[in-house]
């Protein structure tokens, strides 16, 4: 006879919920600003080899994030605490996985920040972040009043050559890697080149998009502007896609 063993949650922010060897495992997604503390629990049920049942509950408690906030110039030399000590656009793209967590809100001002350097490289965003762009260049302080459409064009480039345009030995731009929401608002996607689109999501990735422009991108494969994986949801508002080639299907939106 063999005892059997099965768990069920609550709520869905713990996944991937497992038992090996008698022990419960389990994953928990990182909580974000806006959710605050959250609470769940998981029950796992034992059934004996003489079809006795037990249960036992793991209650869990997440502590509410406090977002980090980040300013960011293209020239910036500092460390990011406001827009005088500005971090630098080479430190946003290189140390971006380093430097900021679940929940940071990113500023970003005027310019162009190439993201990469090879084909190969990309902006992976593994956390649920918020990145706002069309800042004064000559902003100072810590003002984080904008009004989109902005006159300052905040570019995030896959022009990986410095030629100003998409052609080979471009590159993607941005790849969603996480479950949690991650949203831009004011940034421009531009001149990215390859076999994928210039910003894809994984599966069941969230992104918002508010006051974006996806433009003048080409894609060798499906999809040049954007691709919505499997489970994935996409919001945009008021954003705009202009230009984009896809040698196969989805110039804009593959889906």
């Amino acid at each position: 006879l063999i005892p059997s063993y099965s768990s069920e949650t609550n709520i869905d922010w713990i996944t991937d919920i497992k038992i090996e060897e008698g022990e419960l495992k389990f994953t928990l997604l990182a909580n974000t600003a806006e959710e605050g503390m959250r609470q769940g629990s998981v029950t796992l049920m034992y059934i004996d080899p003489f079809d006795t049942m037990y249960s036992a509950k793991v209650d869990i408690e997440q502590e509410e994030v406090t977002p980090g906030t980040w300013f960011v110039k293209v020239d910036g030399t500092g460390s990011g605490a406001s827009w005088d000590d500005a971090l630098s656009g080479e430190r946003f793209v290189k140390e971006f996985n380093t430097l900021f967590q679940s929940g940071d809100v990113i500023y970003l001002a005027g310019g162009t920040y190439y993201v990469s350097e090879t084909s190969t490289e990309m902006l992976e965003v593994k956390n649920g972040v918020t990145i706002s762009g069309g800042f004064d260049p000559n902003s100072t302080g810590k003002n984080t009043t904008v009004t989109y459409p902005s006159a300052y064009t905040t570019i995030l480039s896959g022009d990986a050559n410095r030629n100003n345009t998409a052609d080979s030995g471009d590159s993607r731009i941005v790849n969603i890697m996480t479950k949690e929401k991650v949203t831009f608002k004011g940034i421009t996607f531009k001149h990215a080149h390859g076999a994928n689109p210039a910003v894809s999501t994984s599966t069941e990735s969230s992104l918002d998009l508010y006051y974006c422009t996806i433009s003048d991108n080409i894609s060798t494969g499906d999809g040049s502007g954007i691709y919505i994986y499997r489970n994935s949801k996409v919001y945009c508002y008021k954003t705009v896609f202009e230009s984009n080639q896809g040698y196969r299907r989805g110039g804009a939106i593959y889906v």
